[in-house]
Formats: C-alpha cells, sequence, structure tokens
C-alpha cells in the first residue's frame, strides 16, 4: 500500500485494488478486488478480535471480509495480514484499519491510553530502539523476550510480508500484542 496516501480506500497495490472498508461501532467490512489466478484468500482478523482465518464470500470479482468488532477492538488503529494464494505462491499484504478514536458509544469510551512503571532497559544496539521499547512493553505485561528475539520477529515481518523495514517496529508490536503468549513463543 501506499502510506503516503491518506485515502484508506485508495491502494497502490494491484493484488488489493479497489480496497474499501466500512465500519459501525459493531462489525467491519472490507472488500477489494480479486486479482487474477487467485485460487484461495483469507483474512487474519486476530488483531480485531475475530478468528485467525476469515474467508470472504464473493460477488462477481471481488471478496467481501465481515466479521464483528469484538469489545474493545472498536476504536485504534489496528493492522490486518490478507493472503492469497497464486500458481506462482501465497502473497501477503497488510490492510491498515483506522478506526477514529471517536467512535465510542454515547457514553464515551476512552481517547487515551497510558501504560506506565515500565522497567527500563537499554537497547542492545545503537539501532534496537524499536525492540528495546518492545521488550520493556512485553516485559510489563508479564512476557519476557530477550531484544534479540523481538529483533528476529521483526525482521522476518520484512522478509515474510515485504514490509516496508520502517514499518516493522508497529507491525510487530501488533502482531505481539494480539496474539497468545504461546503463539509469541513459538515465533
Amino acid at each position: 500500500m501506499d502510506l503516503a496516501v491518506t485515502d484508506s480506500t485508495i491502494v497502490a497495490d494491484p493484488n488489493l485494488a479497489g480496497l474499501e472498508i466500512q465500519s459501525s461501532d459493531w462489525e467491519i467490512q472490507i472488500s477489494f478486488q480479486v486479482p487474477p489466478l487467485v485460487t484461495d484468500l483469507w483474512l487474519d482478523g486476530r488483531s480485531l478480535g475475530a478468528d485467525a482465518v476469515i474467508r470472504p464470500s464473493h460477488q462477481a470479482d471481488r471478496a467481501y471480509f465481515r466479521f464483528a468488532l469484538a469489545p474493545g477492538k472498536r476504536i485504534g488503529k489496528y493492522a490486518l495480514p490478507v493472503a492469497l494464494r497464486r500458481q506462482d505462491g501465497l502473497i501477503w499484504h497488510t490492510i491498515f484499519v483506522d478506526l477514529g478514536m471517536n467512535r465510542g458509544p454515547a457514553e464515551g469510551l476512552p481517547q487515551q491510553a497510558r501504560v506506565s512503571h515500565l522497567t527500563f532497559e537499554h537497547q542492545a544496539e545503537p539501532a534496537a530502539s524499536g525492540a528495546a521499547a518492545l521488550t520493556m512493553l512485553l516485559g510489563h505485561f508479564g512476557l519476557k523476550v530477550s531484544q534479540q528475539h523481538v529483533k528476529e520477529m521483526a525482521d522476518r515481518l520484512v522478509e515474510m510480508w515485504q514490509m516496508d523495514p520502517h514499518h516493522k517496529w508497529a507491525g510487530v508490536a501488533i502482531r505481539i500484542a494480539h496474539a497468545g503468549t504461546r503463539d509469541v513463543q513459538a515465533r
């Protein structure tokens, strides 16, 4: 996706052409044109509290993913991995979803969250600020991992999703934060 484009419905990548994201406080629908030769397609909805494998419904040449937003996932910014299988292999993409902070019900939802009382950890390497920050955050939630492990996960995401290296830390944070402890340790 062209991250310089502010309109999330405009996608530079032809594999997600015509991307449309529609949401209410309870449901989200993501649709795009299915590229030629795609034999299988699924979306990982865990970051929004849904299933790891969500299959689309199809209408003409478009795929529609529709699912309920879990409580606590109805506001915020999320990354949803999408896999497209073609004869030439598996292609991974990330759909970025911004469920604006003004989406809460009438009684209101918190617009900011503050994590405090982190145990400070120095960077292991000069270019490892992202790994250090994520290691501190994970430690706050009781998951002890090394900066090296977090860095390896980030590098794997860059390789697997062909993600811009500048965005890998946010991707790793989202994937770790929305995975179970066993899933994180298995990676």
